[in-house]
């Protein structure tokens, strides 16, 4: 757990870091609750007639997006998810047993783009970097509204949709692939020209 907080730790100072030498983009904080999630499983998988539900989450975020033209953005970030899970066994030959009732900590880095159509519209989609607790590479899909201030604060909403550890990093077949979906409710704050203006 040592290692994870010196990763996250070392990642928002690098990524700062990077910000401030650059002066351009936009920082961002999310917060996600009243989500779904699923484990994808596999019957031949499963011998022992082990069912896992899922049973929610919640997630917090850090983000940068870096402008590539006006209506594209690189995305990338930090994002820690509390997954919520109930496990089941449903073989008819073992006595009936209550359901085991378990959270895992999921921690997982976005890279892709966002783009921006109309005044307030948005897509973004991109590849997820999963670090813990399963690794691998998955991906997500999101769109949403943003609205933003002259000088550069602003509020944002972004359904989504991720797939976690599809191609796992030991390319283990057993490995949890996690889906899940959600609100994301954000604010954020642009930095460089106008963060200048404002400080005039």
């Amino acid at each position: 757990m040592n290692k994870i907080i010196s990763f996250i730790l070392l990642f928002f100072e690098l990524s700062f870091l990077h910000v401030s030498a650059q002066e351009k983009g936009t920082l961002g904080f999310t917060f996600s609750a009243l989500n779904s999630n699923m484990l994808m499983q596999s019957s031949s998988l499963n011998p022992d007639y082990t069912a896992i539900k899922g049973r929610g989450f919640m997630s917090f975020s850090a983000d940068y997006w870096y402008p590539v033209s006006d209506w594209i953005e690189f995305e990338t970030g930090v994002n820690y998810s509390l997954q919520s899970f109930a496990e089941t066994n449903n073989n008819p030959a073992s006595e009936q047993q209550e359901p085991k009732y378990y959270d895992e900590n999921y921690i997982n880095i976005p890279v892709g783009l966002r783009l921006s159509f109309l005044k307030y519209g948005f897509v973004n989609t991109g590849i997820l970097l999963d670090v813990w607790e399963e690794q691998g590479i998955g991906a997500y899909f999101g769109a949403g509204v943003k609205i933003e201030s002259p000088i550069g604060f602003g509020i944002f909403a972004n359904p989504y949709l991720k797939t976690h550890s599809i191609l796992p990093i030991d390319f283990n077949e057993k490995a949890k692939r996690l889906v899940d979906a959600g609100v994301r409710v954000g604010v954020s704050f642009k930095i460089g020209r106008n963060t200048d203006n404002w400080r005039r």
